[in-house]
């Protein structure tokens, strides 16, 4: 089970409990102390693991956002080296994986480090083109900062509002 607890997409959900006994059991000795530690930490090499599954990217966000993790040392640079691998992860996974994103706290923030972390790029590159443009005197954000505030303030729950917000 060792093997198995290695090729999970973080150590947090690396762990087993015992089916007979109920016993947590950690494998790679470290998920516990991250889960507690709110520490998100691949159990591998983070560019190994994201090679292995490109869209594990895109869950990192999700799961700093939605449980209040902080990336381990050396996982954000390991994600912006493989964000152009969400070329080969069909646009329907990646929708997916975007739409748990948005429904979680703060997706307005969320965006923001999808951005910067580049995971935008590949299916959405226009969503780049959108920072810095200038609205007039009737708006006072940027193109990008007044998408991501009206999809901060869309209903949660609901991803036909959340995406009516983002495409708005």
């Amino acid at each position: 089970y060792e093997e198995d607890a290695a090729r999970r997409d973080f150590t947090c959900n690396a762990l087993l409990k015992g089916l007979h006994d109920g016993a947590v059991r950690d494998p790679l000795g470290s998920g516990v102390a991250d889960l507690r530690g709110g520490v998100l930490r691949t159990p591998l090499d983070p560019v190994a693991t994201f090679r292995d599954d490109p869209l594990r990217t895109m869950r990192a966000v999700r799961f700093r956002f939605r449980l209040g993790f902080r990336y381990a040392d050396g996982l954000e640079e390991a994600i912006r080296q493989e964000s152009g691998r969400l070329a080969i992860v069909s646009v329907e996974r990646w929708r997916d994986e975007l739409l748990k994103i948005l429904a979680g706290p703060r997706p307005g923030e969320a965006l923001g480090e999808l951005a910067d972390l580049g995971l935008l790029d590949v299916h959405f590159p226009e969503w780049r083109a959108m920072k810095g443009v200038e609205q007039g005197s009737y708006h006072h954000l940027d193109v990008w900062d007044h998408t991501r505030l009206v999809v901060e303030n869309a209903a949660p729950g609901s991803p036909e509002l959340l995406l009516g917000a983002l495409f708005h």
